[in-house]
Parts: C-alpha cells; structure tokens; sequence
C-alpha cells in the first residue's frame, strides 16, 4: 500500500490535488464558450454574415483556445501568449494590405450596423476586399478574441462569469439588436457552469450531482425558452418597454404632458398645469417650437424615421453634414445665401433661450427658422428632431419674421448665380430627393380606411395628375370637411379616437392627408407662442408655455426652403401669414410632382450629381499611413522580443539554480544577489564583500546584515570547500536573494520597476 501511494496511485485521495489535475479541462471549457458566445453575439449584432462566413472566425476561436487548454495540460501555459502574439505579428507582417482590407471591410460593416441600431455615422475606411482578405480578417479577429478570453481565464476564471454576459448586454444596448435571447442564455449556462465546477471541495459523487441537477434543469429550461417561435418579438417588447422606461426616467418628469407620437395610453391630466418651458426672446414673435418630430406612423403611433432607412442613406446624410447642410439649419443656411449684406443680416439675428422645466430634455425645442449651428453633430444623421440628450437650458439664434421672408429667398435663391448658392442648390436637390423617397409612404391600414374618404374629396381628378394649387386645395378642402371651425365633423370618425378633437389628431390626418396627394409631410409636437402671447412679450422677459400651448402639427417640405410648419407653407398657409404670394415676388406656388418626381423644375441648374467625396469616404492612405504601419509593427515586435527574452533569461536563471548542484547553485545565486546589490549602492569596487556589512547594517537593518553575512559564508564554503551542500544552503541564499530584491524593487519608482523587470530581467 505505501508502494502505491508513492507512486501516485492514490494521490486522488489528497485534499486539492484532484481540482489541480481537471484544472486544465476547466480551463478548456471556459475558454471554449465564451470566445465562441462572445464571437456569436458579435457576428450576429455586426451581420458579419452579410459579408462572410462566421464559421471561419469561430473556428479560428475555438482552436485557438483549445492550444491555450493543452498547454495548461502540459504546464506551459506560459508560452501561450508569447505564441499567440508573434503569430498574430507574423500573420499581421506577411498578410499585411491584405488584411488590413478585410479588417476595414469587417469595421465597415460593423459601422453599418451600428448606423442601423441608433443613427449615429461612423468613419468608413476605403477597402477593396476580396475572399481571401475576409478569410484572414475573420481569422484574425477570431484569434484576438480568443486570446483575450484566455487571458481573462488564466487571471481569473471567476471573472468570465461576469465578463461575457456583461460584453453580451453592452453590445446589445449599443446596436440596438434584438432576437439575441439565446445568447443571453448561453451566457448564463456558462456562468452557471463555471461556479458548479469551479468548487475544488466536493469528495464525493453526491455533492457534485446535487450541484449539476439544478443547473442541468436551468439549461433545459433556456433553451426551451430560446427556441420559442414568438421569443423575438417577446425580447423585442421586453426591449421596448425598457427603452420607454428609461426614457421616462432619464428625460421626463410627473408634469410632461406630450405624448411623443403614442397615443395608446395618452390621457389628459386633470391637475392644475404646470410650467413646462420658460422661453425669452430678443423680438418677441410668433413661434412653433418643434421637439419631437416623426415620419413613419404604425399601428395608431408616430415614430421617427426607422435608423435601418438611415443607415441606406448614411453616405449621403452623412455628406450633407459635412457640408453644412444640416435640415435643422436648412432656412437659415437659404437665407444667409441669398443675401448680399451678409454682414448686416448675422446682426439681424435674435437669440432666443430656452428653460426646460418639465417638458421632455430628450429632444430641444427650435423653431424652423434656428441658425446656432453649435448643437448640430455631423455624426448624427436623422433629420427628425434635434437630440437634447438631458440638457434643461439653451440659448439659440433665429432670423426674426422668417416666415415673411419665403416667397423672397425662394426667388433670390432661384435667380442667384454665387457659387455657394450653387453649392446649396445641389445639396437641396440631394436632399429633396431622400424626402420624396421617403416622407410620403402611408401604411396599408391607413389607407384602406382612408382612401374613400379622400376620394369623395378628388373623385374627379386623378391624383398623379394634379397640380401643386390642385392637391394643396384639396388638402385644404379636406381637412376644413373634417375639422370644422364648429360643429363636429369627419374627424371624429377617422383615426386616434383616442385623442379625437386634439391637435394630435389633426397633425395626424393632416400628414397623412398631404402624403396621399404627393406633398411630403412629417408629424412634429411641441409648443407654440402664437401672436396674442407674442404681443404681449417684452424685450427678454420670460413667458410660461404650459400644457395648454402644447401640441402637435403637421410640417411640409417646401422645395428650396425646408421643413415649414403647414400654416406657413405656401399655398397652405392661413390668408394672415403675410405672405406674398404675388407671381413677381417668386413665391407662385410650384408643382407637387407624384412620389419619386423631382420640383422646383425652374432651377435647370441643379442637374449635377452630389459629389461625396468631401465628406464620408476616407482612404486608408489618409488613416493609416506604410510609416505608422512600420512604426506599430516595430512597436509590436519589440515588445514581443521583450517579452521572449525575459522568458528565456529568467527560465535560464531558474535552471542554473534548480538543476546545478547545490554548490554551484549557491555560486551563481550569490553571483546574482551582487548584481542587485550593487544597484542599492552596496558595490565592493574590488575589494572584500565583508567590507559592506556595516552599510548593509545601516541602511537595511540587523535582519539583512546577519543574513549577508552569512551569505558570504555560504558562498566561500560552496566555491573553495570539496564537500557538497545540503539543499538547505540552496534556500538559504534563495531567501536572501527575494529579500534583496524585494529592497530594490520597494525603493524604486515605477519606471525604474519597469527597467527592472523588462530591461535587466531581474524578476
């Protein structure tokens, strides 16, 4: 029996000794599943698959992990990253442009994805990739993230539980992805995994059963829940019911009163009203202050125009903020153009500050007619409202009277020869473009139930045949049929019976109403500062708009100009806009040509194409240069040269003390605790080592001196005595040598530590 137990036979039965021997399996399997769930989330909430197979880049994973579970089997785990880095270097120097193009390829796609979730434009990187470059970038990627969640497993195992499902949730959050529930699961069985291995003190069959159960039962229950056929759209109404209520939290207060387009659960409040914006202005006017705006209106609710509509369009929204044509500041950007005393007319401008007390600080409150180009980001693509992000309190210019200026700027601009004018016109038409594509869909339902409506009104006329004064007359026959100054009328039938009479309604029909004649329309809610109030305004004093000056409206898109409110548009606005609508003043109203048709037929100039390349593309030449290539791969391979030469010198230091004799070991290790010692200023300049003990008294105490001393007795008796050394000694002058170290390394600074270790090797 003792036979046996020397050789090994029963070393199971010793405390820690069985969780060291599976340690290494553990190990492999950590690795293994979160690479793979980790590269899975990613491939699917990037669509990696749009571009390439993700089978590459999980295998490439996969082995890569199971190398870094083998060499723990082996006890070289020590290796694995040194490895893995000069392979990556190699692969990154041989490849080199090759997977450079996959990689930009890859952050392409990655950024499309992201412009699709939220609306927010990244960089694209020019990159003509093939098979072979989308071969080596999911290689390469797939490698990295394995090696990354190796390293976390090597630190600390513990810290995947947390890690993965963590990185999992983050990306979700980010891209705005869905229908990933099965991740989430299998983030949560591999946790569940790890803390049911990862306890070394169960002897006995029973008590790892009894821990398995429960998770075994766990993981049958997600993966049922996971291939359920409705989990999507059961995650995706999980999601949204988060988002609204962060949003509420995050943005909102009791007394906000908007409904923001969701009409489901909109009730007026019967509580005294409450302040919800504080607004001064230098020249007190008539003004629509637009927060929330949308395009896209579904199942009885308005949204913003859909981020996937974005991302389509990224490059040439993203162009236009590049060159100054952002829709916020379209009137602002028209009317600097078209008038010659530039000068005079930026004096002309009024500011105007807002205190948000109770609306909703997701979104600002501007008029049409805002120039302040400081709040606009050229990232943010979506032309539907402009993002607050929380702030309570803004100051912003406008032109004051810029509805009297229309019918004037329309003409000037038409007639203006300047360069940027030309510039302008181009972008406009680019612009008008994306707005007849997409600001003029009506959804199957709505138009089901009101087409006969609106035929009763245009039954004589084709609609695509209609002129611009035509289809505005009918819009506003229509609308005055349904929404009488007295008395009740169609409306009441129509759509959003739940906010019948409201102003929401009408916005609500009156977009739709407006689409279905081919005039481009969004829906827009905010608050109004209506002529009386303006009247009685002093120079910036404050008025409280409060629930009753809130609301909504409809916006159409006047060729030329931009977003206007309805009442203001020409050829729909009220008799009182004070309008010129004279033919010689150049405000005739113009065509509403049918969806896709181009307007403003009179501008013959605008004919060219939009030429991109002064805003979204940039060239790989332009962002990485062959020098900062060369400079990174020199950067890299000196510190993996740094890296193999502390590994070689410190395994070699480690033979010549373990493996040599112990006389010889003590040698060198006495050999080695001198060279320490003379970076602490204990340096014998030739003479007798015996000589330094009284400084080595000093400065490091009793303790250290007794020990030097004897260590200069260990070293004479193991270079000059013929008798060997018991392994006693050999610990001896180890202890002594940490002990000297231990004074270097808490003596020196942090940089002369980095010396220490990377440089000198010393430990």
């Amino acid at each position: 029996m003792d036979q046996n137990k020397k050789k090994g036979m029963w070393i199971s039965r010793h405390p820690g000794e069985s969780g060291t021997r599976n340690t290494w399996v553990i190990s492999l399997i950590t690795a293994v599943l979160s690479c793979e769930v980790l590269l899975a989330s990613m491939i699917e909430l990037t669509r990696f698959t749009d571009i390439y197979t993700p089978w590459v880049m999980l295998a490439a994973a996969g082995c890569t992990a199971c190398a870094y579970g083998f060499l723990i089997k082996l006890n070289k785990e020590k290796l694995f990253f040194p490895a893995m880095l000069t392979v990556i270097m190699v692969m990154a120097a041989v490849l080199g442009k090759t997977l450079v193009n996959g990689l930009c390829a890859f952050w392409n796609q990655a950024g499309d994805a992201w412009t699709a979730g939220n609306g927010i434009v990244t960089t694209e990187f020019s990159a003509s990739a093939g098979s072979f470059s989308f071969l080596a970038a999911a290689v390469f990627i797939g490698m990295a993230v394995a090696v990354l969640c190796c390293a976390l497993t090597s630190l600390e195992r513990y810290a995947v539980v947390v890690f993965i499902p963590a990185a999992v949730f983050t990306e979700l959050l980010l891209f705005h992805g869905d229908g990933t529930f099965k991740y989430v699961a299998a983030c949560l069985l591999l946790a569940m995994c790890l803390l049911a291995c990862g306890s070394r003190e169960e002897k006995t069959i029973m008590c790892a059963v009894s821990r398995w159960i429960p998770v075994l039962v766990c993981c049958v229950l997600m993966l049922l829940i996971a291939s359920t056929s409705n989990i999507g759209q059961w995650a995706a109404g999980i999601g949204e019911e988060v988002h609204d209520g962060l949003h509420s939290v995050r943005y909102e207060t009791e007394y906000t009163t908007l409904p923001e387009g969701d009409f489901s659960s909109h009730i007026e409040k019967d509580s005294p009203a409450q302040t919800a914006l504080e607004v001064s202005m230098e020249q007190p006017e008539e003004m629509y202050l637009r927060g929330f705006t949308a395009s896209e209106f579904s199942q009885g609710r308005w949204y913003p125009l859909d981020t996937e509509t974005l991302a389509e369009n990224e490059d040439l929204l993203y162009w236009l903020n590049t060159n100054r044509f952002d829709p916020q500041i379209q009137f602002h950007r028209a009317a600097s153009l078209t008038d010659k005393e530039k000068k005079s007319k930026e004096k002309s401008l009024k500011k105007v500050t807002i205190q948000n007390l109770n609306a909703c600080s997701e979104y600002m409150y501007v008029p049409y007619s805002m120039s302040s180009e400081e709040y606009l980001t050229v990232e943010n693509i979506s032309s539907d409202g402009l993002v607050g992000s929380g702030s309570r309190m803004y100051t912003y210019s406008v032109i004051p009277e810029g509805d009297g200026e229309i019918g004037k700027i329309l003409k000037k601009l038409k007639d203006s020869g300047d360069e940027k004018a030309e510039e302008y016109r181009q972008a406009e038409k680019a612009y008008r473009e994306f707005v007849y594509k997409n600001y003029l869909s009506i959804p199957e339902e709505t138009m089901t139930r009101m087409e006969p409506y609106w035929e009763m009104i245009s039954s004589a006329d084709k609609k695509e045949e209609l002129t611009a004064a035509e289809a505005q007359n009918y819009v506003r026959g229509f609308l005055e049929e349904c929404f009488p100054e007295q008395g009740e009328g169609a409306g009441s039938d129509l759509l959003l019976e739940t906010v019948k009479g409201s102003s929401y309604q009408y916005a609500t029909v009156a977009v739709l109403t407006l689409r279905y004649y081919g005039i481009p329309a969004r829906y827009a809610e905010g608050y109004i500062i209506t002529e009386e109030m303006a009247a009685g305004m002093e120079k910036d004093s404050p008025i409280q708009l409060d629930e009753s000056c809130s609301g909504a409206w409809a916006e159409v898109y006047q060729d030329g100009i931009g977003w206007l409110p309805m009442n203001i548009t020409p050829g729909l606005e009220d008799d009182s806009s004070g309008v010129d609508t004279d033919e010689e003043d150049g405000d005739k109203p113009q065509e509403i040509p049918p969806e896709g048709a181009m307007k403003l037929d009179d501008m013959d100039d605008m004919t060219e194409e939009p030429d991109p390349d002064g805003g979204y593309v940039v060239s790989i030449k332009k962002v990485i240069s062959l020098t900062l290539l060369f400079i990174l791969a020199a950067v890299i391979s000196l510190i993996a040269a740094m890296m193999i030469r502390r590994y070689v010198l410190l395994k070699r230091r480690s033979a010549r003390w373990d493996d040599c004799v112990v006389n010889d070991a003590a040698a060198w290790i006495f050999a080695d605790t001198e060279y320490l010692m003379k970076k602490l200023g204990l340096d014998r300049k030739g003479g007798s080592m015996t000589a330094l003990i009284p400084l080595a008294e000093e400065l490091f105490g009793d303790d250290y001196a007794s020990s030097f001393e004897e260590m200069i007795l260990i070293n004479s008796r193991a270079i000059f005595s013929s008798h060997e050394l018991s392994e006693e000694y050999r610990e001896i002058a180890k202890s002594f040598y940490d002990h000297t170290l231990s004074n270097l390394i808490s003596d020196a600074k942090w940089h002369k530590r980095l010396w220490l270790k990377w440089v000198l090797c010393l430990y």
